[in-house]
């Protein structure tokens, strides 16, 4: 029996302060995808530089629904 998970996930990042919000797909556990953004955003690597620029002002990590 394949053990690969087959199933993909759309998810929904936004910031509870205003209107920015990212959608995304993966194949990941969305836990684990959600860690590497946060990841991404506190190391100042995000590739969305408008998730990037708002986080650096705000200090605010987004929320996210799937």
């Amino acid at each position: 029996m394949n053990n690969i998970n087959t199933t993909g996930y759309i998810y929904r990042l936004y910031f509870s302060n205003s209107d920015k919000e990212y959608v995304g797909s993966t194949m990941q556990i969305v836990d684990r995808r959600f860690k590497q953004y946060l990841n991404l955003l506190k190391n100042n690597k995000h590739h969305s530089i408008y998730m990037q620029n708002h986080y650096n002002k705000y200090g605010v990590l987004p929320m996210i629904e799937v």
